[in-house]
């Protein structure tokens, strides 16, 4: 296996587990040993897709190296559709419902992880590689 396989599978199996994660939970009815507080559910969605966020902007900068405008955005929008696909799955599935409200969680909670993943590299928190240049 090339090194640029190790670095890709490196890169993007933490998300894509991930992302399976969130699916095969969402494909059952909820659990009900959440806290029983009015917006319990929305900070679940919001932490779950803040890490998913994170994720997402980890796998491009290990990929290709690069923390600019395009992977935050890529990073942020990625992970909203991922909430907006997540809550579609819901309305199939029995004892579930889709929520605008939760996917407004999904979509905050993700782009904090984009922007805590920013200031954990920058902070000098994560490992940094030598950027590359065009």
């Amino acid at each position: 296996m090339g090194n640029q396989t190790k670095r890709a599978i490196y890169a993007w199996l933490p998300i894509v587990v991930y992302a399976v994660l969130i699916f095969v939970q969402s494909s059952y009815p909820s659990p009900r040993m959440l806290p029983r507080f009015s917006g319990a559910d929305k900070i679940m969605h919001f932490l779950g897709y803040g890490l998913m966020g994170f994720l997402f902007l980890r796998g491009f900068k290990v990929s290709n190296h690069k923390l600019g405008r395009r992977e935050i955005l890529w990073s942020i929008v990625l992970t909203i559709l991922y909430g907006i696909s997540d809550e579609c799955h819901q309305h199939f599935v029995s004892a579930r419902t889709a929520d605008v409200r939760d996917a407004m969680a999904d979509a905050l909670g993700g782009a904090c992880g984009v922007f805590i993943y920013i200031l954990l590299y920058r902070a000098g928190c994560l490992p940094r590689a030598k950027e590359k240049t065009l």
